[in-house]
């Protein structure tokens, strides 16, 4: 997702617009300040939110797979730790 120019909405700092993106790491100019943030950790906290609701619905969705994807790898983690675990037991046996 693009979020360069992208209106942001934060609790604490109000309306801002990205000015400028780096890796995991966007600056925002609010009207009294300008602020950086790991994106995924501040929307993930609910901290900042896009203020145009498609764009919001869009990143829920990106997070939304995201979160899938990585209880999927935590799932197949497990169950090759299960199966080297029994094949261990086997072997000594």
């Amino acid at each position: 997702m693009e979020f360069l120019n992208k209106r942001i909405l934060s609790e604490k700092y109000g309306v801002g617009t990205v000015i400028s993106v780096d890796d995991s790491v966007f600056t925002v100019e609010f009207e009294s300040e300008t602020k950086s943030f790991n994106y995924m950790i501040a929307f993930k906290n609910k901290a900042l939110s896009l203020v145009d609701e498609n764009d919001q619905k869009e990143l829920d969705e990106l997070f939304a797979e995201k979160e899938a994807e990585r209880l999927a790898a935590e799932q197949k983690a497990a169950e090759i730790k299960e199966q080297r675990e029994r094949e261990e037991a086997q072997k000594q046996e």
